[in-house]
């Protein structure tokens, strides 16, 4: 994850559980899908890529079973120690570096393509840290690059908002319940949620962990003016992980694929 305005994400403890909690969520798929827009819109079969916003690095493994070499960031140290570590474990040959979007200097550019997935890239809240981060992946582009990323639909935002969630899991004895508070900033575009994770122990111990996160969700032709602003051509929009190019409300997460002039 990455957070310009500088909020905890994904620290400590909460970044110890963080693979727990979205075990369910389709990486492979999304994954697949990625790679299918990196062959399609890419100018070969191998590329050097830079992800944003990694996490602990699971879609960048998948991506690299491709062939791709690549470098990935993340705001958060402890994802990025997850990661370095998970890469270990596996002999993977990915960079890992902690950094914010809204500094991105990596010295190894250019790269073919740039990835931003997830909720990732909906941590950027203000116009000007927008066209601010863009212009920084521009940058980080080759001429003719692709920028391959995800963001939420304002649709299904103010429409289907659940403003409670709770996810309970197991961990060995342990039991994990993490409670999701949100509301919406309708005139900002933004999604604040609280959340709460109760650890209880076996032995009769309760330790609470809590973190907020602002997240802002985005309509198709505002991004679109983003990107032209920031001298990129949008190719694509998605409705998520699939080939459907018909979004409506029902559809939380679009995935744009952009070309760099």
């Amino acid at each position: 994850m990455t957070n310009p305005n500088n909020q905890p994400t994904y620290s400590g403890r909460f970044s110890e559980i963080y693979d727990l909690f979205y075990a369910h969520k389709t990486y492979t798929q999304e994954a697949t899908f990625v790679q299918s827009l990196l062959t399609r819109f890419g100018d070969k079969p191998h590329q050097k890529i830079l992800e944003l916003g990694c996490g602990t690095g699971t879609h960048s493994f998948l991506l690299e079973d491709f062939g791709h070499e690549i470098l990935a960031t993340d705001l958060s140290p402890d994802m990025i120690e997850k990661a370095i570590q998970k890469a270990a474990s596996r002999g993977s040959k990915i960079k890992f570096a902690a950094q914010d979007m809204l500094e991105l200097d990596q010295p190894k550019r250019p790269f073919d393509a740039v990835i931003c997935l997830f909720d990732s890239f909906c941590y950027i809240l203000d116009n000007d840290d927008v066209e601010e981060v863009l212009k920084r992946v521009h940058d980080h582009l080759k001429p003719g690059g692709l920028f391959i990323f995800e963001f939420w639909n304002a649709a299904a935002m103010i429409n289907h908002l659940d403003p409670i969630r709770v996810k309970r899991l197991a961990h060995g004895e342990d039991q994990l319940v993490k409670i999701s508070e949100a509301e919406l900033d309708y005139q900002r575009q933004l999604y604040k949620v609280k959340y709460t994770l109760y650890e209880m122990h076996a032995d009769g111990r309760c330790q609470t962990y809590t973190e907020d996160h602002t997240n802002r969700f985005y309509q198709i032709q505002e991004m679109a003016y983003f990107l032209t602003r920031a001298g990129f051509n949008p190719l694509k929009w998605y409705a998520g992980y699939t080939e459907a190019e018909t979004i409506c409300d029902a559809d939380w997460n679009i995935v744009c694929v952009a070309h760099a002039g």
